[in-house]
């Protein structure tokens, strides 16, 4: 898995996309919040085998503490992650 999303740096690095790497180890977590307010968790990617041949699938919260929480776990993570640059 590291491989491949490294293959891609290369083209989201030039176009402003901020890419950070965790040092501790791998996530495999999904998670994503928008604007503090909503956030989704849960085994999907965003490709056509998670959403149709495996069924996975998450959860959508919207205006609970718990959004709060995903955010400061981001914030977390990201003080012992590195940024990568070219």
């Amino acid at each position: 898995p590291f491989a491949v999303a490294r293959s891609h740096f290369k083209d989201l690095l030039p176009e402003g996309v901020r890419i950070y790497e965790y040092r501790p180890g791998f996530i495999h977590s999904k998670v994503m919040m928008v604007d503090g307010k909503v956030a989704t968790v849960g085994t999907v990617n965003m490709d056509f085998r998670s959403f149709h041949l495996n069924y996975e699938n998450g959860i959508f919260i919207c205006g609970e503490e718990s959004v709060f929480d995903i955010g400061e776990d981001f914030r977390n993570t990201l003080l012992i992650s590195k940024e990568v640059s070219m």
